[in-house]
This record gives C-alpha cells, structure tokens and sequence, in this order.
C-alpha cells in the first residue's frame, strides 16, 4: 500500500477482520464492487487503470458505476442469486456504501476476500453500535444517550440537557432521520416523526468547523491518512473540502491519530473516512464513521499522488 501521504500507524500483528493473512491479488484478477453509484464507478476506473477486471452488483443496468464496469450482476445486495454471480465472477469485494446487509457480507466472505469486513459495516451503519464501540475504545464523540422505546426520551433528556438532537439508529444520511429537540415537550413527536424506531439522542455540540480525515489500511496493520480536509455543508450536503485544512497542527495531528486509531480499533482493511467535530476549544469529537472512499476525499484524484479509490484497490 502506498505510504507516500503523511501520518501512518505502526505495522502491527496482523488484527485484520479476517483473522489472516490473504494472498495479494495480481492483476488481471477480478474485483468486484457491492453498489453501482459514483464510488463504485471510481472504484471501478482505478481498478481498472491498475490492470485489474472489476464489476458491480447493481440494482439497474445503466446506474454510473454499470456504465463502465467489465460484467454488471443486476440484483439486490441481500439476494442470493445475486450473491452468488458476484461470488463467481470476483476474487475479492467491496462496497461503495455502508448500508450494505451483514449476513450477506458475512455469506460472501466465506467464499471470497471482502473488504472491509462485515465487521466494520455491522459496526458503521448503526449509530447506537457505532457509538457503543467509540465509548468501548474511549474515542473522544458527543454525549449521547439510546431511545429504543419512549420511556427512555426521560432519562435521556434530563442526562443531555436541550437543545439535542434525536437520529434514527440506521438508515440516515444527508441530514435525513434526525429532528431537533429544544424543549422536553417536544422529544416525544420527535420521536413519533422518526417512525418509533431505534434512535440515539445526541447531546447539542456547539463546533467550529467539521472535518474528516480519509485512512487506508493493509491486512498487515500497516496504516496511512491523508490530511485533514475541512468542510463546508449545504442543507446537510457536502458542498467544499479543503485540503489541508486550515486548522493548528496540533489539531490537524490529533485527527490524524484518531483516524488511524479508530481503523486499526475496528482492524479495518480498507478505506475508511472518519468525521469530526472541532468545538471553538480545539476539541476533537467524532461524528460518524464512513467504512467507505468519502466524497472528502474526491480531491485526492488530482491533488494526491495516490487517489483514496486506488487505495482502496490496495487494500482489496
């Protein structure tokens, strides 16, 4: 894996999700890519700049990753039909998206090298998991309390104060599944509003600026981040990043060092983007954990000798 950007982490004993060593891939090997959207069509073209086949499972033909991969397997990601042809034409599979189902991660990596594992997808796509595993490692993220039923927005809100913010467990992105909470009367409609789901309420941050730093990791523990990028939101959509932010060194090296220490944590092979919050103090609170390329990292492909998507082929 190229080491050629910055901060890295100390090879390690091999503490990969799965739990060996694996033989690299030579090109023209086949690699496949669980999603078909613009990540997986990076994937995709940097695969195959490298000499690498590479193919999707995608819902349609004509989705962007499809209209340039080797062979398309059309189908959903938690159908065996579909499982199967993409076990029978790949050697190795990733994903583009971390709302990808655990079992099938688990059904595939059984036959074929998938990564990253299930484990850090398991873990990612569910707020009160991806919470719990931050709070086990004593990874600095916001206050929070879990509201799986309505009885417990009482404890919650007496435990965090207001204003806070209530978000769904899963499924949510972009701004989508959280509501505002700014008086105690108002927790159980927001609740309501959500659907009654598993939710995580999350204690009000008041921060700077958001940044994130993109990591990749080999199956030998060997691990790099690129720097800090700072970012600009529209409406909850990532608009601008700046690379390298223009943020202390001391910040910038303390985002560096809990990126790598949350892949090496989750003993992720892969690419994997982790976001923070920077409060006015200089504090450094993760947000959320992308077991993916992220679109933070779009700018390494011209401003980077090495692209996070070929990075990722690396790791694969």
């Amino acid at each position: 894996m190229s080491s050629s950007l910055g901060a890295s982490a100390s090879p390690a004993v091999d503490q990969t999700e799965h739990g060996r060593a694996r033989p690299v891939l030579n090109p023209p090997a086949s690699l496949g890519v669980i999603g078909s959207g613009q990540l997986g069509r990076m994937f995709v073209q940097a695969a195959q700049r490298m000499g690498y086949r590479a193919g999707v499972l995608s819902t349609t033909e004509d989705e962007p990753a499809a209209q340039v991969a080797h062979w398309t397997v059309i189908g959903a990601a938690d159908h065996l039909p579909a499982l199967r042809a993409v076990a029978a034409a790949a050697e190795a599979v990733t994903v583009e998206f971390e709302n990808v189902s655990a079992p099938a991660l688990r059904w595939l990596a059984r036959r074929r090298i998938v990564r990253p594992g299930w484990r850090t997808v398991w873990t990612s796509q569910n707020r009160l998991r991806e919470k719990s595993f931050l709070a086990s490692k004593a990874i600095p993220h916001a206050p929070w309390r879990p509201v799986r039923t309505e009885v417990e927005l009482v404890p919650a809100v007496q435990t965090l104060g207001l204003p806070l913010i209530l978000k769904t467990a899963s499924s949510g992105y972009d701004g989508k599944g959280q509501v505002l909470v700014t008086q105690a009367a108002e927790a159980a409609p927001a609740w309501a509003s959500l659907g009654r789901v598993a939710c995580v309420a999350e204690g009000w941050v008041e921060f700077a600026a958001e940044v994130s730093v993109v990591v990749a990791r080999g199956q030998d523990g060997n691990a790099v981040a690129y720097p800090v990028g700072l970012n600009y939101h529209e409406r909850h959509i990532l608009d601008t990043t700046m690379m390298p932010a223009p943020v202390g060194p001391i910040v910038a090296l303390e985002a560096r060092t809990l990126a790598l220490a949350v892949a090496q944590a989750l003993g992720t092979v892969g690419v994997l983007c982790v976001e923070f919050f920077v409060t006015a103090e200089g504090r450094l609170l993760v947000n959320e954990i992308a077991p993916r390329p992220h679109n933070s990292g779009h700018l390494t492909l011209e401003a980077a000798l090495v692209s996070q998507f070929e990075q990722q082929v690396r790791a694969v």
